[in-house]
Formats: structure tokens, sequence, C-alpha cells
């Protein structure tokens, strides 16, 4: 149901009981900004049980304000940004770049941005002649304002694989599928940028918004 490999099921539960709680009790100081009200499970073996029985939690409006205000992403980047992701990521699954390409074309800026993927299965660690063909290219995207493509950053790694030897594992032609598809959409549903501009620019305004640090 989660699709979580078995191998990181526990790192998820920790991130989800201690972040989660961390979050709520020491820096909302006991808001919640979560809430699973209208979402519909499934995968189970009886996904009507499922849903007629999970505890069901309700967000505190100004705790999604706060917590949106310190973290969500407007999109307006104005600097070269180059992501590599692995696309069977166990921890921090693929599809949240699609969230980010959607958050920075939403503010127009979708030059500043070119997304790599890659064939693995890690979080981190990945190919270390990748990462050195991916902070080259940026580099060189920096320097010359030519902005490179995944085809041709896939096609620049062998190059690099001669001195690391870890392997070029690009998949230029590959998009990850819509976030939805992976989160259940909760009942103000998934629109990007999370936080737009006007929302910024009239919290700046709120005395103390934000989480604690």
């Amino acid at each position: 149901m989660t699709r979580i490999p078995e191998r990181t099921l526990e790192s998820h539960l920790r991130f989800a009981t201690y972040t989660f709680r961390d979050i709520v009790h020491n820096r909302l100081g006991g808001r919640n900004p979560f809430s699973n009200e209208g979402v519909r499970y499934s995968g189970s073996h009886d996904d009507s049980a499922l849903n007629a029985g999970v505890e069901r939690f309700t967000a505190d409006p100004t705790a999604v304000r706060d917590l949106s205000y310190d973290s969500d992403l407007t999109g307006k980047i104005d600097i070269p940004v180059l992501t590599m992701h692995a696309i069977n990521d166990p921890t921090a699954f693929v599809e949240h770049e699609a969230a980010y390409r959607a958050s920075v074309e939403g503010a127009h800026r979708g030059w500043y941005l070119v997304q790599t993927f890659t064939k693995e299965s890690e979080h981190s660690e990945l190919s270390n002649s990748e990462y050195a063909n991916s902070i080259t290219a940026l580099d060189t995207w920096v320097r010359t304002g030519k902005r490179p493509s995944p085809q041709t950053i896939a096609a620049s790694c062998s190059a690099f694989d001669k001195t690391y030897a870890t392997g070029c594992l690009y998949d230029p032609a590959f998009q990850p599928a819509a976030y939805a598809s992976r989160v259940n959409p909760r009942s103000n549903g998934l629109k990007w940028p999370a936080m737009t501009t006007q929302q910024e620019h009239s919290w700046s305004r709120i005395d103390g918004v934000g989480i604690a640090p």
C-alpha cells in the first residue's frame, strides 16, 4: 500500500514519528499542521475497512500557514539549478521532482531548472562519476550561460567515469509521474507552488510567523 521498500520502512517510521513530533510539539507549540481528512487509502486487502477505521487528523490552519511559510517553495529561483535524482530512491521518492518542476514553472522560472534522473535505487551515495559530471555541467552553465540538457549531461559522463569508474546510469528520457500519483491528495488538493507569492507577502507581515528555530 505504501510502496516503501522493506529495507527503508524503519527509517520512514522514524521520520513519521520523531520528525513530525518535533514539528508539532517543539516547533509549533502543540499545533498540528497535518491532515488526512478526505484521503482515500488503497492497496490493502480490505480498503473499505481500512478507510472506515483509520484515524483521521484535522490540521490547525495557523499551523499549516506557519509550516508553509517556513518550508514551502515558491519556485522563484533566479540562478541555474541542476538536480540529480535516483529513479528508485526509497527515501525521497522521485515524484517530488514533478512537484518541484511544477513549482518552478508556476513561478515562470523554468529556464533555470534542469532535472536529471538515474537508474539507481539509493537516496544518497550515487555514482561518483555522475556527481563529478553534474557539478561540472552546472559550473559550465553558470560560467557560460549555455543551458545543458539531460541528454548532453548524460553524454558527458563517460569522461568522468574514466577517472571514477563508478558507472553512468543517467536516463535522459525519464520523466517522473505527477506527485498525486504517489501521495493521496488532501481535501484542499495539490497545487504548485504550494505557497504563492501573494501568500508569502501577506504572511510575512504577521508577527512571529513561521516555526520555532
